[in-house]
């Protein structure tokens, strides 16, 4: 018989020395012949050795023709755009009214066609795509002289009216890959990505733009498996990363965003296959990750990034902006063996540097079109810092050392705000997050039809990962209790806010000074869920920069100079269970209360008519909207294919808790007038300790306040414990509360005797610091009244010869509505103060006691 002969099978590969020869010899045992081919090719080499032809030779386009006489134009498609252009001469030469609704639109109005002036909108080879762009241009232009709507039905065309113009396009886009002996090489090169808005009228039409240059720039270079001597080689890695990322201009309109959520949300019938889908491929992708994160890949990088610039507009059609840049960020990392390593169980630390540069935050104002760029208000300076991020990609097998550490050191940050500047950013966030778009007009879901998804979803084969996590079991040797997930250290050397009353190129008029130092931030996280953070506050200072107050008392809020090294010390801590515990402890502060300031400080935050116009627009779109809800027949219910509701929220677990507050005797002092550095003044100290606990359903609360007492004394001297007069002696006042479910609230409180005395000097204290509160304003004062003298009040004098307003009797009305009834104090509840001696006094001005 004869010999049946053995299919011919090939196969092109591309050469690489070394390898493509020992390739070739096995796959020729297996009866197939392999055929080389070069790597580097003239095609690859030379992508577009041709021009580029212009839009209007593409073969297929969308054109418009517009009139020279009226708004109006007309949409067509052709496979050839200069034979459809001479045919349309034609047509309009010899009016052909029949055939080109051109000529009859030219015959009817008397105008004239701009044949020349035609462009090309759209281009596409498919003839079927092609049709439904010319469709979609048709019903989309209101001033078009078209007979025919196309062939896509209006109604898609009515959901897509607002979202298909979004422009997105990426242009210019390389991609290539080397294979050499012991490395891949893969290079991804990206000009221009865009996207822009369609909305008439709007200043904003780029949403994403890159000013100028490469978008994205990466080499990617894999090498092959390291090996057990590789890997605790630093010098070798399995993957190195080498980009740039160009700047992108961001805008955030949420008028915009809720358009494109409105356009997604109508189709529903697809909206659940989608979501399990992605919720498929993200479970996939997340066991990937786990997988190649046993694997302890070596990944060296080095990135830079021409960080986004975030425009926040007022609205659409505002030119007052928010510009957030966060300048250049740099991403680069490095590996090394942690102390703990032994040559058969090496630990593997990477430490990834992220380094931020020039981040700042202003308010931009846009000038006219021919103008140049408008002014530039600063609102945070610019700053630069680096973060380390530590990472152990061996915790399975050293759970002793963290999983990932975090520090960071920040250096001082500025921020300047005014008046201006804030009812500007307030007014922002509220009109870009209340604009909302046009209503669409209600559509006819029944001629609509429900796509049907064929594809099956991605499953993930069971066989081949595994999603249920363990925490690492810790039974080394060295008695680890519990593994670090996350180890956090931060800290910012100072804080400085300056606050304005109004702030311009020429004039500033300044209104407070916020400084804080050092503000550090520990914890740790561990993989039982539990935590704790400990925030450290070095110092608050509060500095009064008014024009008007260049001398006297101008600090009213530091440390005392013989407090401790931090100001406020916040230990939290929650255990796995949720339970918490919380601990304050405020050092000696010196607070000085002056009540003409701290009013211009309420007043600055609270601003009346700031939300007047967006009140009274918001107002306007919700009577549109009641409006058109009852105008509309038939209810909206038929827009959502399956009607999904969320399953009622569980009761909110009882969880124990401590929270206990330290305070050191801080001193509150009134001063007098502030204007005078040596001024009288009232001084309260006292120590406050302070313990809420609960325990199931029952709650304690302890607070005890000690050595309480205040006195007059001078801003200069007080420090020094300088006692002028007493008011208040020394005294202790605790109270004890218990409540639980069965018993109600019990209440205890307990004080030592009270010695009150009131003196002149105490009355005149009080009466000039607190007099600001109804001081005239400037205007005010040229047709104010002179105050009488009230000096003599204390020189004793009859009654009858005097009109005090302490001894008027007002006249009290007659009541004309029934009292209402009170409810009864539950017998539960109850308070048992104790009988304590009460004793106070009053002297003149000679000190005799009155």
């Amino acid at each position: 018989m004869r010999k049946t002969k053995a299919p011919n099978n090939r196969v092109a590969i591309p050469y690489v020395p070394g390898i493509s020869e020992q390739l070739s010899r096995v796959l020729e045992k297996a009866g197939v012949k392999v055929i080389h081919k070069p790597v580097s090719t003239l095609a690859r080499l030379l992508p577009r050795p041709k021009d580029r032809p212009p839009r209007e030779l593409h073969p297929g386009v969308v054109y418009k023709v517009s009139c020279s006489g009226c708004p109006a134009c007309y949409i067509g498609e052709s496979k050839c755009f200069p034979e459809r252009m001479r045919q349309h001469k034609n047509d309009v030469g010899k009016m052909e009214v029949q055939r080109s609704a051109l000529a009859e639109h030219c015959e009817k109005h008397d105008h004239k066609i701009d044949l020349d002036g035609a462009s090309v909108i759209e281009t596409e080879r498919n003839l079927g795509k092609r049709l439904l762009l010319e469709s979609w241009h048709i019903q989309h232009t209101p001033a078009n002289v078209n007979r025919s709507l196309g062939t896509m039905p209006s109604v898609y065309v009515h959901g897509l009216r607002n979202v298909v113009e979004r422009e997105s396009r990426s242009h210019g886009m390389e991609y290539g890959m080397t294979w050499y002996p012991n490395r891949l090489v893969t290079r991804l090169n990206l000009k221009t990505v865009g996207i822009g808005d369609p909305t008439p009228g709007t200043l904003h039409k780029h949403i994403i733009a890159v000013p100028g240059g490469e978008v994205v720039s990466f080499e990617i270079t894999t090498y092959e498996e390291c090996g057990a001597l590789g890997y605790v080689e630093m010098d070798r890695v399995d993957i190195a990363i080498k980009g740039t990322l160009g700047r992108l201009h961001f805008v955030f309109l949420y008028r915009f965003y809720l358009d494109i959520y409105n356009f997604v949300n109508r189709f529903q019938a697809a909206k659940a296959k989608i979501m399990e889908a992605t919720a498929n491929m993200a479970e996939a992708a997340r066991a990937s990750v786990e997988t190649a994160y046993k694997q302890a890949y070596k990944m060296a990088m080095d990135i830079r990034i021409e960080a986004p610039i975030i425009c926040l507009p007022q609205n659409c059609k505002s030119r007052n902006v928010v510009v957030m840049d966060f300048g250049v960020l740099c991403v680069s990392n490095k590996f090394k063996l942690d102390k703990v390593s032994t040559p058969e169980s090496p630990c593997l630390l990477e430490e990834m540097v992220v380094a931020f540069d020039d981040l700042k935050l202003s308010r931009f104002r846009m000038k006219e079109p021919p103008a140049d760029d408008g002014q530039e208000h600063p609102l945070l300076l610019p700053v630069s810092f680096k973060l380390l991020v530590t990472r152990n990609m061996n915790f399975e097998a050293h759970p002793e050392v963290p999983e990932m550490k975090n520090e960071g050191v920040l250096p001082r940050i500025e921020l300047i705000l005014s008046e201006e500047d804030y009812c500007a950013i307030m007014r922002t966030l509220d009109e870009n997050l209340n604009e909302i778009p046009p209503e669409d007009e209600p559509l006819d879901w029944s001629k609509i039809p429900v796509p049907v998804v064929t594809n099956a979803p991605y499953t993930v084969p069971e066989d081949r990962y595994s999603h249920e996590h363990t925490d690492p079991v810790l039974t080394t040797e060295k008695e680890i209790k519990r593994a670090v997930r996350i180890d956090l250290a931060f800290q910012i050397d100072c804080v400085v806010l300056d606050l304005y009353m109004k702030r311009t190129d020429e004039v500033k008029e300044g209104l407070a000074r916020l400084e804080i130092e050092l503000l550090s931030l520990k914890g740790h996280m561990f993989h039982d869920g539990s935590y704790w953070m400990d925030t450290v506050l070095g110092n608050l200072i509060v500095d009064d920069t008014r024009v008007t107050r260049k001398s006297g008392l101008t600090r009213f809020l530091t440390r005392s100079s013989r407090s401790k090294d931090k100001l406020v010390d916040i230990l939290y801590k929650v255990d796995k269970n949720g339970d918490f515990f919380t601990q304050i402890d405020l050092s000696k502060i010196t607070f000085v209360y002056c009540v003409d300031f701290f009013n211009a400080i309420m007043s600055f935050y609270y601003m009346d008519g700031m939300y007047k116009k967006a009140d009274e627009k918001r107002k306007q779109l919700q009577q549109q909207a009641a409006k058109r809800q009852q105008h509309q027949s038939q209810p909206q219910l038929q827009a959502t294919v399956t009607e999904t509701t969320s399953p009622p929220m569980p009761p909110y677990p009882l969880r124990n808790y401590t929270v206990q507050l330290e305070m050191d005797k801080p001193d509150i002092v009134l001063v007098a007038d502030i204007d005078d550095p040596q001024s009288a003044c009232i001084i309260m100290k006292g120590s406050i300790h302070n313990k809420i606990r609960q325990v199931g359903t029952t709650q304690t609360m302890m607070v005890s306040m000690d050595d309480l007492r205040m006195f007059t004394s001078y801003v200069d001297k007080f420090q020094s414990e300088h006692v002028r007069s007493e008011i208040l002696k020394p005294t202790e006042i605790s109270l004890n509360s218990t409540f639980t479910v069965e018993n109600g609230q019990h209440m205890e409180i307990s004080f030592s005797p009270i010695e009150i005395h009131v003196t002149p000097g105490a009355v005149e204290i009080l009466s000039k610091s607190l007099g600001s509160l109804s001081a005239p304003s400037t205007e005010q004062k040229g047709d104010h009244e002179v105050e009488p003298d009230n000096s003599e009040v204390w020189n004793p004098m009859k009654l009858d010869k005097t009109k005090l307003w302490f001894l008027e009797v007002p006249t009290v009305p007659m009541a004309t509505e029934a009292m209402e009834t009170m409810e009864t104090i539950p017998a539960s509840q109850d308070s048992q103060p104790p009988r304590k001696d009460e004793q106070a006094s009053w002297h003149r001005g000679d000190g005799a006691e009155v």
